[in-house]
């Protein structure tokens, strides 16, 4: 069990500025980083030990140039398998350039422990820039104390970085005018994780071989469907594994074993995937896995090999994955606006199935010429913080702010939820003439509601899309932000996922029932006016349409879905119907009740189709009787 201590720590007027006076940075998708080696590397890699991830998202100081210094404290039973091995250097992250640079080790007992204790080991760096820093000590530094304070000091402005993860209270501390305090509570309530400060192992006190069980990836399944199990393991040793065993079992039956051949070197991890068997039950089920072998033997430690979670049956026909939705404002004019660009590229590219991109330019730095003046006034009431770049991932407050943000935000919303309440779908997304759109949606519920007051919202999107006004670039020659760094201060460039207006901004009364009855499809149809919102657009064939289902008690984007427009060939889109003419669908076609003349079948993008086997869903039927056409909708059950 981990010892607890008590230090007693005042926090000056000084060291409260630090926390009141943030300055959050942005994150660089490729850090910068250097090794400073005081003499020569330790035979075979150095492993990397602290509280905080492998990356720099927030800047912490004063607005203003001055000395800081920057702790986290270490207990030799946090250590665990590492705990003889010795110190070879000390990493440490930074978020803005900062001169006189130096590390350090303070070593003491319960008895003794105080940040105010002179340094065991210091070592000299200088100047360093943006990013992640390695320090390899002249020789290995070893302590028999039982706790550490690892660090470092520097002169420079916000420069003091926070890896936006999990915040341990051990790794928040931080010295301004020679006193050190603790920004814990800041750092919980702010999410600005822990310090970016690891220790670099090494030595002949390492374990062999040492692999651990990371995370169980699954958390949701549709019952009486077989599923993949996801598990992640990492190698915590500089040996390579080459291969392992995973043992494990669902819900206390009997256990299995299956072997993974791989390739991970120190400190990366591997995704394995194991077939399962349907689970029957709705519901949590548990499920328990174990590495059994590492490269042939027994693990180094047993203590971090296994793990318990739950996995959530959804009930069969009610397991709807989420699409997850990023509205983001910005502008031609914004020199910061492209790393809102980057980021949703990103995230386009990484996430096609699940993330969906809206841009939305503003005219508040200038008359920027895609500005969408009603969609950008509306979307502006949902955010927490002002100017630009901003953006909100499904509309949640708590979710807004910075695009630098999304990703994470994005990860978190994957993690725990996955699901959503009821399933969107864009049937079929149709031109009607150069000005309309008509669209048809679907939705299913999980549950019953009664009194209902979800609405459905439709956003159009245009892709490559020419600017007259050149994008402004401040990353330009600057630290790396997605490429934009390479490109010159003003970018003549295409613009995607562009806004080019939304059918409502809360969503349309009654375009979802207030009964919903579980499982039911409810389908609603809607034309969309592109001259009702006076839209521009420069290529017919580059536009989307994205439907989302709203809560608006909330302002919540419940699920969505996003279809490009098509073409109707050879019919209108719209029916003309016939009252003489009764069409109805069933056994897989459409029927026309008292015979016709002629009958042709279409789907919504005006692809006829045979009048056999046809799969549920809405179909175009063009029916010939007594010498007059008429174009109906129909519905195949």
């Amino acid at each position: 069990m981990r010892k607890t201590i008590a230090i007693i720590i005042a926090l000056s007027m000084g060291l409260a500025a630090v926390a009141q006076q943030l300055m959050t940075s942005r994150q660089m998708p490729d850090m910068h980083s250097s090794v400073v080696r005081h003499a020569p590397q330790a035979d075979g890699d150095l492993v990397p030990w602290g509280y905080c991830e492998s990356d720099v998202q927030f800047a912490i100081g004063v607005n203003e140039r001055t000395e800081l210094s920057a702790a986290i404290l270490i207990s030799k039973d946090v250590l665990g398998i590492y705990r003889n091995a010795d110190i070879m250097g000390i990493r440490f992250g930074v978020a803005d350039d900062a001169e006189g640079v130096s590390v350090f080790i303070k070593t003491g007992d319960a008895g003794n422990l105080s940040f105010d204790l002179p340094n065991s080991r210091e070592e000299y760096v200088g100047t360093v820039g943006v990013g992640f820093h390695d320090v390899v000590f002249d020789s290995p530094f070893r302590t028999t104390d039982e706790y550490l304070i690892v660090g470092y000091t520097g002169v420079g402005e916000n420069f003091i970085g926070f890896d936006g993860g999990v915040t341990n209270a051990d790794a928040c501390y931080l010295c301004l005018n020679d006193e050190w305090g603790t920004l814990y509570d800041q750092a919980v309530s702010n999410a600005w994780g822990s310090l970016s400060i690891q220790l670099l192992l090494g030595g002949a006190g390492m374990p062999d071989i040492e692999l651990s069980m990371t995370d169980i990836i699954t958390s949701y399944v549709e019952q009486n469907h077989p599923f993949t199990l996801q598990g992640v393991v990492t190698n915590l040793t500089t040996t390579p594994v080459t291969e392992y065993e995973i043992t494990y079992s669902a819900n206390n039956g009997q256990q299995q074993t299956e072997r993974f051949e791989c390739n991970i070197s120190s400190q990366e991890t591997d995704t394995f995937a194991i077939d399962m068997p349907a689970f029957v039950r709705v519901g949590s089920n548990s499920v328990m896995v174990r590495i059994a072998t590492v490269n042939g033997i027994e693990d180094g430690d047993a203590s971090n090999n296994t793990m318990v979670g739950s996995i959530n049956c959804i009930e069969e026909g009610c397991f709807f994955l989420r699409k997850m939705v990023m509205e983001e404002s910005t502008s031609v004019y914004c020199g910061y606006c492209p790393k809102g660009i980057m980021i949703m590229r990103s995230l386009n590219e990484r996430y096609p199935d699940r993330f969906i991109g809206i841009s939305i330019h503003s005219a508040s730095m200038g008359p920027d010429p895609m500005c969408v003046y009603d969609y950008d006034e509306d979307i502006n009431y949902l955010y927490t913080d002002d100017g630009l770049p901003n953006s909100i991932l499904n509309r949640k407050r708590e979710y807004s702010g910075d695009p630098i943000y999304m990703d994470m935000y994005f990860e978190s919303e994957m993690k725990y939820h996955p699901i959503a309440v009821a399933d969107v779908r864009l049937v079929s997304v149709s031109r009607v003439n150069d000005r309309q759109i008509a669209v048809d949606v679907q939705t299913k519920f999980a549950d019953d509601i009664s009194g209902a007051n979800y609405k459905l919202a439709f956003v159009v999107l245009e892709n490559n899309v020419a600017s007259a006004v050149a994008q402004l670039n401040y990353f330009s020659g600057g630290s790396p932000m997605g490429g934009f760094e390479s490109l010159p201060r003003e970018i003549d460039m295409r613009h995607n996922d562009v806004a080019r207006g939304v059918w409502d901004f809360r969503g349309i009364e009654g375009s979802v029932p207030s009964d919903i009855v579980k499982k039911e499809v409810y389908d609603y149809s809607y034309t969309i006016d592109l001259d009702s919102k006076n839209a521009l657009v420069q290529d017919e064939s580059a536009l989307e349409v994205v439907v989302m289902l709203l809560d608006p008690v909330t302002d919540e984007i419940l699920n969505a879905d996003k279809k490009a427009v098509g073409y109707a060939t050879g019919i209108a889109v719209s029916p003309v119907p016939n009252d003489d003419v009764q069409v109805c669908g069933g056994d897989g076609c459409v029927q026309v009740v008292g015979g016709c003349d002629g009958l042709a079948v279409y789907d919504m993008s005006g692809i006829q189709l045979a009048n056999e086997n046809l799969t549920r869903g809405l179909y175009i039927a063009v029916v010939e009787k007594d010498g007059i056409k008429s174009v109906h909708k129909v519905l195949v059950k």
